[in-house]
């Protein structure tokens, strides 16, 4: 059995301390480099016989998005660890955020057979809804690297003393070769960049981690602290409301630019660093699409240079998928900005000459507003 606790704000895993950074440092480069040397293996070969089939393409495309992947994650562990996330709490459903982002999973096709449970019960946090919503995530992907099995999500309270959310994930894990006491090198095997993420997560929240792995499968547990603990924050964010009281407000959402301009790039890199965003940047509408396949930004930034015709095409067939995506375009616009509210394609327009301060603003607004 492997049980682990932690609760409080600050950091986990034993603190902020050097031999904690360069064990993450040495953990990244690892999955990082892992995939990559086999993709660059499977290339070789692919040159070598000048063949190059479905299945094998297949395998490349996945190694490279596993190193992608590792990739975001250590960019995300470092933001969280090193303070550069905010805590704002608010009264949230935590049965609702469950469902939306399994329902977002699903939709850009990383939902992998997450089976949620048909009742669930209405439960109140006080808690920053972007960081409960990256915990379920980061739960999600976590499990989902080690899962042979459907990965059952559950939510629940425990009553004593006093009542606490629990949420409680279950899936049969797929355990590497186990040494004579049974599970020592799967432990080690699940400690994964993503669960260390999900533990500064959770200890940012003063959420709890029960984690129990038996000959082959695995229940994790998050309790988060009552709400009645928590409440005395929120009043102090109402106060604050108008004054920036979060100061990135879009931390953690994931961004796509499109442009073939070096210049264009650093300025909307410049425009966005302070909201804390994560950001890929391609070339063209072609790349953004097959971008898109390996899963969908929350919002697409768009050179307006790009194709008139190709940027709506593409917002099209985004917006059946995931109907929340906002897409800006950078261009000549002399009316300066304009939101997706005013404009009947539902494309966002920012002037390339107010782009520090218009492209913050618009995307704040497309990414935080109501329907």
């Amino acid at each position: 059995m492997d049980r682990i606790e932690l609760s409080g704000a600050g950091p986990a895993e034993g603190g902020d301390t050097p031999r904690m950074w360069l064990d993450w440092l040495a953990q990244a480069g690892t999955e990082i480099a892992m995939p990559l040397t086999t993709a660059i293996d499977g290339v070789r070969m692919v040159a070598a016989s000048g063949r190059l089939d479905g299945a094998e393409a297949a395998r490349l495309l996945d190694d490279l998005a596993r190193a992608r992947q590792a990739a975001i994650v250590a960019q995300q562990l470092v933001r969280v660890a090193s303070g550069q996330a905010r805590h704002v709490p608010e009264r949230l459903d935590l049965a609702a955020t469950l469902r939306t982002v399994v329902a977002e999973r699903r939709a850009d096709g990383r939902s992998r057979a997450t089976t949620i449970a048909a009742a669930l019960p209405t439960v109140t946090l006080e808690a920053d809804p972007a960081l409960v919503a990256q915990l379920v995530q980061t739960t999600l992907d976590w499990a989902h690297e080690h899962a042979r099995s459907p990965v059952e999500l559950s939510l629940d309270a425990v009553a004593a003393p006093r009542t606490r959310p629990r949420l409680e994930l279950r899936f049969r894990h797929a355990a590497p070769e186990r040494p004579p006491n049974g599970h020592g090198a799967s432990q080690a095997a699940m400690d994964t960049l993503a669960w260390r993420l999900l533990l500064q997560l959770s200890a940012m929240l003063q959420a709890t981690v029960h984690r129990t792995l038996d000959a082959d499968g695995c229940r994790l547990h998050v309790e988060f602290p009552p709400a009645a603990a928590t409440r005395a924050a929120v009043p102090e964010r109402r106060r604050t409301r108008g004054t920036r009281a979060t100061p990135k407000p879009l931390a953690g959402h994931h961004v796509l630019v499109v442009t073939p301009c070096r210049e264009l790039r650093h300025d909307v890199h410049q425009a966005l660093r302070p909201l804390g965003l994560m950001i890929d940047v391609v070339g063209s509408i072609d790349e953004a699409r097959a971008f898109c396949r390996d899963g969908l930004p929350h919002a697409i930034v768009a050179d307006a240079t790009v194709g008139s015709q190709d940027l709506p095409a593409l917002q099209r067939e985004l917006l059946a998928q995931a109907p929340g995506l906002a897409v800006i375009e950078v261009g000549e616009h002399q009316g300066g900005c304009r939101t997706s509210v005013d404009d009947a394609t539902q494309l966002a327009r920012v002037d390339r000459a107010s782009l520090g301060d218009g492209l913050p603003a618009v995307l704040l607004f497309e990414l935080t507003r109501d329907g």
